[in-house]
């Protein structure tokens, strides 16, 4: 396990403040100390420190009026943890947020806004159905163009779409599967959920061409030219694809894969229903779809058909494998942010982490995408020695109270005491790599 404040630029050590009551505050110390952190273990044997200022610094509690991250720009993982530190929640700024574009646009699904602002079609074939109060509100587009790219711009820029809730690309850490990538880009839109507004109703939020044009503007790459290759829905997202593409928003002419990140439904808002399978309906030959089914309330059998190659991402079968990673990880993070005790992290979950986790990006979820997986499969890792017999130890009651001291400490950005709602918010973030950033 990492010792608690590690950064790669610095070592922030938590001094405990009784009069502060927003939590400690950090004293940064330039890495030319005379002494050398390991990268694992608590015992670390200093001798030019005070013992009880080192049991502090390297095991401070978690502090109760620390307000829990911040889903737009704190880092949820390790690997885009950058330098900086978000002084409210003393934990490190996510790595990418200077390579990211952020514009507010209205929704081009939304009919009552004028067609000149989105530059959408006039009228909407399938307009949705949103609440007076709710009509011409806007929503956040987030763009993030990888340093390589912006360093020698592609003649024409892949570009991935990806229909979300909103805070998918900085709390799932998706960066960082572009990160290296010379050629495409990542775009997030942002979905509607029922929860959210009053009176309760969810909808579809789409984009155009112009939109995505402001976005490249605002990146500084007014010129790029650019072709959308994927579309993936993740969540209520679903909407907001089906939609796009019923209402003809983009050209399709280059789409290569369509993505249901645990989001396959019948998608019967708007009217006339049955937006799912129109939406499939409406694809050029040739393009694969891909279904990751996480959610055990998915429908069976699938309530569409599929019109070409189809491939299927079972992580229901398996979903202790994948939720023994899903914790590890975010209880490793957790206690290194302060959030989480060591002594809380149940002990089949400790082993894994002491094992050592992989990368994120070297597994693959399944047996589709092992050949080009430098870690072979999600089962794979579960099955090693090391790790079968924690596996194994992960009961429902265990799972279930893992559960529990995530929503408690805010580990996933939202409040779910449910371990399904995690493996549901969990697994795009393993796994985002096998379809959003290669052809299918």
């Amino acid at each position: 396990m990492s010792p608690v404040g590690l950064r790669r630029e610095s070592i922030v050590l938590p001094l405990i403040n009784a009069g502060a009551p927003t939590g400690p505050t950090p004293l940064r110390v330039p890495r030319i100390l005379p002494l050398q952190l390991p990268t694992i273990g608590h015992k670390l044997g200093f001798r030019h420190w005070p013992s009880a200022f080192l049991e502090n610094c390297m095991n401070p509690p978690p502090v109760a009026a620390r307000p829990f991250r911040d889903i737009s720009q704190d880092a949820f993982y390790f690997d885009v943890e950058g330098a900086d530190i978000d002084n409210p929640t003393q934990v490190a700024l996510n790595k990418f947020i200077p390579l990211r574009t952020a514009l507010q646009f209205s929704n081009p699904l939304d009919s009552s806004v004028d067609p000149a602002t989105t530059g959408r079609p006039d009228p909407l074939a399938r307009p949705e159905a949103i609440p007076a109060a709710q009509q011409g509100a806007t929503g956040n587009y987030i763009m993030f163009v990888s340093q390589p790219f912006r360093d020698n711009p592609p003649e024409t820029a892949k570009v991935t779409l990806l229909y979300c809730v909103g805070s998918e690309i900085n709390r799932h850490g998706l960066e960082i599967f572009f990160e290296a990538l010379p050629d495409r880009v990542l775009i997030s839109v942002p979905g509607r959920e029922a929860g959210w507004v009053s009176p309760p109703a969810a909808w579809a939020i789409g984009i155009t061409p112009d939109l995505i044009d402001q976005l490249f503007t605002t990146a500084g790459l007014a010129t790029q030219q650019w072709q959308v290759e994927i579309m993936a829905g993740y969540s209520t997202g679903y909407r907001g694809v089906n939609g796009t593409i019923n209402n003809g928003l983009i050209p399709l002419d280059n789409l290569k894969t369509v993505i249901f990140y645990d989001a396959l439904n019948r998608g019967d808002d708007p009217t006339p229903g049955t937006n799912t399978q129109s939406m499939l309906n409406n694809l050029p030959a040739g393009v694969t779809t891909v279904v990751y089914d996480v959610s055990v309330g998915t429908t069976k059998p699938y309530p569409v058909t599929f019109p070409g190659t189809n491939i299927v991402i079972d992580l229901i079968t398996n979903r202790t494998n994948l939720l023994g990673l899903v914790y590890a990880r975010i209880l490793q993070k957790g206690v290194s942010d302060n959030y989480v005790l060591p002594a809380e992290v149940p002990a089949p979950l400790q082993t894994l982490i002491d094992n050592g986790l992989p990368s994120r990006g070297v597994l693959a979820s399944s047996s589709a995408r092992a050949g080009i997986a430098f870690g072979g499969t999600l089962d794979d890792w579960a099955n090693l020695p090391a790790n079968k017999p924690a596996i194994d130890l992960l009961d429902a009651t265990l799972l279930q109270n893992t559960a529990n001291l995530v929503a408690s400490r805010g580990l996933t950005g939202w409040g779910t005491t449910l371990p399904g709602a995690h493996a549901h918010d969990g697994f795009m973030a393993e796994f985002g790599w096998e379809y959003m950033t290669l052809d299918p």
